[in-house]
């Protein structure tokens, strides 16, 4: 993930320039950011998810969205998170200058970290995702090492925070009652060698 144009841009502008690019572009605060190719690890976990919380969505009234799908997290906001998931019927945005449809209401959202988007993932992106109404749980999940961070937004509408090391670790996502087992998360990630 790189920006890939420094002056202010409008929305209308990037919708145009999202319409017209070859790949997928994110806007945040007027800064469009081109999404590269991800690395095999970043695939793999992307995959299991899809796969093992799309299974256990199949009787239950959600979908499941892998990194094609945009996200609208408000007017100065539109990114492809990893997975999402929506519980419930999904609610979809229109821009005048785009003729896809934007989802708006996002139950779960899963951002797999890599070198280059960590620090967007981590900052502005973390903090507007927290932001959106229906947004009820929130993972930021490493590449390199088995480990997920998982944000769970409480009835008065803070946020607890818990972190998971290593693959015997699970997580319980309430907003859809699973227990995400991690091992299942990095099911055939090849880990990069320690360094000595």
């Amino acid at each position: 993930m790189r920006a890939i144009k420094h002056d202010y841009v409008t929305v209308d502008e990037y919708f145009r320039l999202s319409d017209e690019a070859e790949h997928k572009l994110e806007y945040l605060d007027g800064e469009i950011i081109a999404m590269s190719g991800v690395s095999p690890s970043h695939g793999t976990i992307t995959a299991n998810f899809m796969r093992i919380l799309g299974n256990h969505l199949v009787p239950r009234l959600c979908l499941i969205f892998s990194g094609e799908v945009r996200v609208k997290l408000n007017n100065r906001a539109y990114v492809y998170p990893d997975v999402t998931v929506v519980y419930g019927e999904p609610q979809y945005y229109r821009h005048n200058c785009d003729t896809v449809q934007i989802l708006e209401n996002p139950t779960i959202v899963i951002e797999v970290l890599s070198p280059s988007t960590e620090q967007v993932d981590r900052g502005r992106k973390s903090m507007y995702y927290r932001r959106v109404p229906s947004l009820q749980e929130y993972m930021l999940v490493s590449q390199d090492e088995p480990h997920i961070e998982h944000y769970v937004r409480q009835t008065d509408g803070t946020w607890t925070f818990s972190e998971v090391f290593g693959l015997e670790g699970e997580l319980y996502l309430s907003s859809i009652e699973y227990p995400l087992i991690v091992r299942d998360v990095y099911l055939k990630v090849q880990f990069p060698a320690p360094e000595e």
